[in-house]
């Protein structure tokens, strides 16, 4: 007996003499989770054979898109069902395909991309809740990180500047004196901004897939602020750079990197170096530099004099104490924070946060 699905019969593909049914809206409402998916799996493709092989870990966004027991899609090997399976997914490849979420060889379009970053940037408020908390993170900087967006109301600050909520949230914080907290708004003078992204092969899986969610969210702050950005991908070479980067559509294609190969930081440095010019350096690694002859002296070297004409700050995504005692080494040649993201799920919030401190220290 063939399986029929109720739903919605606007927008349907069907043939002639096929019982089964499945709407293009029902693919829209879950397109992005699909799409995360894919990326997480570190597979930007639609790949029915793939998917076939790894039903296990598609099977809770397939129990979604096809209606099927997700258990059933972990456990079922009866070759009629996953005959019909194999069926159901073809039809989706296909409404993917017609509604232009993927090209006719199941990659991501950058319709797709475009669609999920967007999707990241209207959950933004809720991915840095909490950031601007003192103490809530720590960091190794050698200077001042205490001044954020708001401050306490003091002479020269306007009472139309007065945030009302946030005023109040402080009182019943704090069951101290009322003490009016103001917006700072500053004229952004706009500043210079390299991102330095380890794409190396220890960074594949968990690790890739928040780092790539982390600089949608940082892009997009950073280009609302009017501020320079170039990124640069390495591993043991220069994987690929974007310079002047003006929207998301000029680096949506990062969503697509697949992390491979050893870490050189000290190559990236040396590039940096030839480029001779000037800005805050922000590199985002899990590792120590493993390539090349002395990997960790030569990468200090390089580090002090880079800090001629940068500012070098780290994200360290899980470091072992021998990368954290480097890390450290090289933010204070460069002036910079290191923020150590133990917890993979706060990378975003660490990225961003650096970006605001050193955001205000531009603007002063």
């Amino acid at each position: 007996m063939e399986r029929t699905f109720g739903v919605d019969s606007e927008n349907l593909i069907n043939r002639r003499g096929e019982s089964f049914k499945y709407s293009s809206k029902d693919i829209k409402k879950n397109i992005n989770e699909l799409i995360e998916k894919m990326i997480k799996e570190g597979y930007p493709i639609f790949d029915i054979d793939k998917i076939m092989e790894n039903k296990r870990e598609y099977s809770d966004i397939l129990s979604k898109l096809t209606e099927y027991d997700e258990k059933r899609i972990r456990e079922d090997k009866d070759y009629r069902f996953n005959k019909e399976f194999r069926k159901s997914l073809n039809k989706i490849k296909e409404i993917l395909t017609i509604e232009g979420y993927i090209d006719e060889n199941g990659e991501l379009t950058e319709k797709s991309l475009m669609e999920y970053s967007k999707y990241l940037i209207g959950n933004i408020e809720k991915d840095i809740e909490g950031i601007f908390e003192y103490g809530k993170y720590s960091s190794y900087y050698m200077g001042n990180d205490e001044e954020f967006y708001k401050k306490y109301f003091g002479i020269g600050d306007k009472y139309n500047k007065i945030d009302i909520k946030e005023t109040i949230k402080k009182y019943i914080k704090n069951k101290d004196v009322v003490r009016f907290v103001v917006n700072v708004n500053r004229e952004n003078k706009g500043g210079k901004y390299i991102i330095l992204l380890d794409v190396s092969g220890s960074m594949i899986g968990e690790k890739i897939f928040e780092a790539k969610k982390a600089l949608i969210l940082l892009i997009s702050k950073i280009l609302e602020d009017n501020n320079l950005l170039d990124i640069i991908l390495f591993n043991d070479k220069i994987v690929k750079e974007y310079n002047n980067i003006r929207g998301l559509k000029d680096i949506i294609d990062i969503l697509r990197i697949i992390p491979n190969g050893s870490t050189d930081i000290a190559l990236t440095f040396n590039y940096l170096l030839n480029k001779g010019k000037n800005g805050h350096v922000i590199l985002i690694t899990d590792a120590l530099p493993t390539k090349g002859k002395n990997p960790i002296e030569r990468t200090l070297r390089l580090a002090k004099e880079l800090s001629q004409y940068y500012y070098i700050s780290i994200i360290g995504i899980q470091l072992n104490n021998e990368g954290e005692k480097i890390a450290k080494e090289i933010v204070k040649y460069g002036r910079g924070r290191l923020f150590i993201s133990k917890d993979i799920k706060d990378l975003k919030k660490l990225l961003l946060l650096e970006y605001e401190i050193s955001r205000q220290q531009m603007i002063k």
